[in-house]
């Protein structure tokens, strides 16, 4: 197969995800966007995302920790963080949430060129289902507490009626 036609077969591969995959050069800017990515952020087509920041997508507490990430795949290690996303009033706002972005290295055993390979896929049902059970949790932690205490209490008032019986 010639590396023409393989590089558009894989193109359609990454296109059939419903993941955000981008290929990132070494600084970070991106190279190509999936289809799932153009959807997720709100484009037409590629050309849209000429001189895009993603990052700008992304709440500033989590750039920290994509810069972590980032260095670790380009020194070969994969990496997953969890992320926010600025779902409004910046180009390219995402319409997803949270996400969890694994950045990778890519290597062409050929090239002496690399690549990070970055695949964000969309948590947000986990997410709130997590902050649903985390609310049910906490409820569930008064009411154990106030139970505790009852039969505390009972434990003591028990003692008292005993002592009051003799």
């Amino acid at each position: 197969m010639k590396k023409d036609k393989f590089i558009e077969e894989v193109k359609c591969i990454l296109d059939a995800s419903l993941d955000c995959i981008k290929i990132l050069d070494l600084k970070g800017d991106i190279l190509y966007i999936n289809r799932g990515g153009l959807l997720e952020h709100g484009f037409k087509d590629r050309l849209q995302t000429q001189n895009w920041d993603y990052l700008k997508t992304i709440e500033e507490v989590y750039l920290k920790k994509i810069k972590r990430a980032m260095k670790k795949a380009l020194d070969g290690v994969p990496s997953t963080i969890e992320i926010k996303h600025i779902t409004k009033g910046v180009k390219g706002a995402s319409n997803r949430t949270w996400c969890n972005m694994t950045f990778s290295q890519v290597k062409s055993s050929k090239e002496k060129n690399a690549y990070i390979l970055l695949v964000s896929r969309n948590i947000t049902k986990e997410k709130k289902i997590e902050e649903k059970l985390k609310h049910k949790i906490e409820k569930l932690e008064k009411i154990n507490k106030l139970l505790v205490r009852r039969e505390c209490k009972m434990a003591k008032m028990k003692k008292r009626l005993k002592k009051l019986e003799k």
